[in-house]
């Protein structure tokens, strides 16, 4: 786990600098903090994404142990304990899909309520102008 102390970068001439998070790397690089948010988290999504698929990819690999197995051929001691995971596997598998679909309704409902305050704004905007 990392921890919560932030990470303190010295220059040659003793300056200190404090590294970014990357959530402060994309607010500064993006054009709107709502972009930046946007991407961070895409970039959430596309990391839980990846994870789900090596999960998968580890529980065939277990589904073929099991199915090896069942045919009586002699498994390696490692093998034999992540067959005796393959339950843990489906758990988290299950888990993480579940996360995933969670926070793609979190994201798209931020969206909207940004969306929603940008268009408010404009009207305001608008009808400051008028007056």
């Amino acid at each position: 786990m990392k921890s919560a102390k932030p990470q303190v970068n010295h220059s040659q001439h003793g300056e200190s600098q404090r590294a970014l998070s990357p959530l402060q790397s994309a607010l500064g690089s993006a054009a709107s903090p709502t972009q930046a948010y946007e991407t961070y988290i895409d970039n959430g999504l596309i990391c839980l994404k990846h994870k789900i698929r090596n999960i998968e990819k580890k529980k065939l690999k277990l589904e073929d142990y099991r199915d090896r197995l069942k045919n009586g051929e002699q498994l390696n001691p490692d093998q034999l304990e992540a067959v005796e995971k393959y339950e843990e596997v489906l758990h988290n598998l299950e888990f993480a899909k579940e996360l995933q679909k969670t926070f793609s309704g979190l994201s798209q409902d931020l969206l909207k309520a940004q969306k929603k305050a940008q268009r408010r704004e404009h009207m305001l905007k608008l009808e400051a102008e008028k007056k």
